[in-house]
């Protein structure tokens, strides 16, 4: 059923029999969005195949959570939103609403700005039938009756002379500011015209078909849709012409949008140019062809699309209408099996070629029929109108709703950190991965692959230092990543090896020990030597290549090991000595006379010193120090002439021999 007082439309009569609501607008060229711009990553669409019907198979539930639906001051009520028309940072509703925010819709337009409604002007007698915002910001609306009126700031005006003497189903502004209007009127021009703030224009006579939608590409082709045969035409700039072979499928195209070269329609077609497509399709230098394999109603519903929007921001291409669900994974290509729920509204991603569900925290999304969309200039936020009672069962969400992005999230970076000056690949796991238009390193975009809806690949150069990595999708930009080259780990220094060659000689209480240095030094030269007893742990430290360890006791047998000192710390310790046992020190002497020459020998035990000294006395004279005698492996021997008896000892270190008088 048609809402009350909604037009019938003139020109050919759709085939379904089906009442459109109330028109919504073709997407109106804000302040913030003058002319149409290059979305430099949307990519050329690849037909995979087309679809020869619906799909069969049980559709799917979809995923949950890829943003969330807000109420938007209580929504509306009292009839349909037809059109939503982005403004500035907020948005302006028509159609035959008669409440929003639980303010009369004054002549069924309402403002949203500042998290709340303000309607506009004085309650009318008749619906909305298109909205478009001029690049200075000026509100224009096409009433039911045909007049076209502006908004002042304070109340509504004409704003165009003469009226078109007929239904003007759809307007949208170029960037200098002309209105470009299209319905079902022949005057004051035929079926489309131009208002240049002053008078009309036509062109070159008009489309041969009644406008439903129109839209103007960068280069001020217009391409315009319709109720009936051919469907759609499109002005070069001299002349109409059916705009790749139109629709041949007994139904319409109600909504057209232009992005570069895309050129996107939907309506309730089959068929275009005699290649079969459900209700969707784009036109890619002018030749078709399908988004997934389309869309569908899973409860055999009127299945229908009644708004596109381009969105230049994100890439994405939102979809609006009476359908369910859609294909859109690997299966499509064996029976077309509808894989991806879509309720009422959906965006397809030209550069992955997904469709991608708006479904809230509950899974859900508006519970009937979605008429129009509109995009933030940020391309976070999707505005949704229409006949729907509620969006993802959030309270207050009855006709119109807003949709936010969920921001996207990296997780983790596989791997982490890699040693510099190397290439690195870089798998990013995440979430709200869906709508992902660019990962940043350290700011600028990188080449990425993006494997699935968590998981993107990239490659780094090789580099040294951190880098923060970002994504950017629909929702924002990610916290930052950190991805580290780490600097090579410095060696550990190489202490030195073991002295070798350890000797030791006991002494009273004491043992000298002696040794070789280290056949290596390591990374720094030797400093010091360390040498231990064992048992008893006695030690020496000492910068030469001998030492002597004191406190040891005599009787006990002890062996011992030295270790080097370097930069590095101290190296391994030795192969022990031999074993010594410290004893108290004993010298003893027998000697000679052989006429006027004595000789004495001596044996030396315990005792560290390496010389003997002779003492000697003459009977009644002094006692005198001779010349040191080297003991050599513990003994010594000595001699002299002396014509006289003399009194001969010696001493080893502070050991005494025995006395001998010869």
């Amino acid at each position: 059923m048609a809402a009350e007082g909604q037009p019938s439309y003139s020109g050919s009569t759709r085939p379904d029999g089906f009442q459109l609501p109330y028109r919504r607008a073709v997407r109106a060229l804000s302040p913030i969005q003058a002319g149409i711009t290059t979305a430099t990553v949307l990519a050329v669409l690849i037909v995979v195949g087309a679809p020869t019907g619906p799909a069969s198979a049980t559709p799917q539930s979809s995923p949950t959570g890829t943003g969330a639906w807000s109420s938007m001051g209580g929504g509306a009520s009292g009839g349909d939103v037809g059109q939503v028309v982005r403004y500035d940072d907020s948005i302006v509703i028509g159609g035959n609403v008669g409440v929003v925010g639980g303010f009369s819709a004054a002549d069924h337009v309402g403002l949203w700005a500042d998290d709340t409604w303000r309607p506009l002007g004085n309650v009318g007698g008749s619906g909305t039938n298109a909205l478009a915002v001029s690049p200075t910001g000026q509100i224009h609306r096409a009433l039911n009756q045909a007049q076209i009126q502006r908004w002042t700031g304070s109340s509504w005006t004409s704003a165009v002379s003469p009226s078109p003497n007929n239904f003007v189903n759809a307007m949208t502004f170029k960037a200098d500011g002309t209105l470009v209007a299209g319905g079902s009127f022949t005057t004051p021009a035929s079926r489309i015209g131009s208002w240049n703030g002053s008078s009309w224009s036509g062109f070159s006579g008009g489309p041969t078909i009644s406008v439903s939608d129109l839209a103007i590409a960068s280069d001020d082709s217009i391409y315009v849709t319709s109720y009936s045969s051919p469907y759609m035409q499109q002005w070069n700039g001299s002349t109409w012409s059916t705009f790749a072979g139109g629709a041949t499928s007994a139904n319409a195209v109600d909504t057209v949008a232009v992005d570069d070269s895309h050129v996107y329609v939907g309506g309730g077609f089959t068929a275009l140019n005699g290649q079969p497509f459900r209700n969707v399709a784009v036109a890619v230098n002018g030749q078709w062809s399908g988004l997934g394999y389309g869309l569908s109603n899973a409860q055999a519903q009127f299945n229908y699309v009644y708004d596109i929007v381009a969105d230049d921001t994100t890439g994405l291409v939102y979809v609006a209408g009476a359908f369910t669900y859609a294909c859109g994974n690997a299966a499509c290509s064996v029976g077309h099996d509808d894989t991806v729920a879509l309720p009422y509204v959906g965006a397809w991603y030209p550069a992955r070629q997904v469709w991608i569900p708006l479904t809230g925290t509950a899974g859900g999304g508006p519970n009937d029929q979605v008429s129009a969309v509109a995009t933030s200039a940020d391309g976070r936020t999707v505005y949704a109108g229409g006949n729907f009672g509620s969006t993802d069962g959030v309270a207050g969400t009855r006709f119109v709703a807003r949709f936010d992005w969920n921001a996207p999230m990296i997780a983790a970076l596989d791997p982490a950190a890699q040693p510099e000056n190397t290439p690195a690949a870089i798998t990013l796991s995440g979430q709200n991965l869906e709508a992902l238009r660019s990962i940043t390193v350290d700011g600028l975009a990188v080449a990425y692959t993006q494997i699935d809806d968590t998981t993107v690949q990239i490659s780094l150069p090789a580099g040294t230092g951190t880098r923060e990595i970002r994504a950017i999708a629909a929702g924002g930009t990610s916290a930052p990543a950190t991805f580290t080259f780490q600097a090579p780990v410095p060696p550990q220094p190489t202490p030195a090896s073991a002295p070798m060659d350890v000797r030791a000689e006991p002494g009273d209480g004491s043992a000298r020990v002696a040794w070789l240095p280290p056949d290596a030094a390591g990374s720094y030269p030797v400093t010091h030597y360390l040498v231990t007893s064992e048992p008893g742990r006695r030690m020496c430290l000492t910068q030469t290549l001998t030492c002597t360890v004191n406190d040891l006791r005599n009787g006990t047998p002890y062996t011992f090991t030295v270790s080097a000192l370097t930069g590095a710390g101290w190296g391994s310790s030795s192969v022990a000595s031999d074993a010594v046992t410290p004893h108290a020190p004993s010298v003893m002497i027998t000697g000679v006379r052989a006429g006027g020459t004595i000789a004495v020998e001596g044996t030396v035990t315990g005792v560290l010193a390496d010389s003997a000294v002779p003492w000697t006395r003459k009977v009644g004279g002094s006692l005198s120090e001779g010349m040191p005698r080297a003991v050599t492996d513990g003994a010594f021997a000595w001699e002299r002439r002396a014509r006289s008896t003399m009194i001969v000892y010696f001493t080893v270190g502070a050991a005494r021999s025995n006395a001998l008088s010869l």
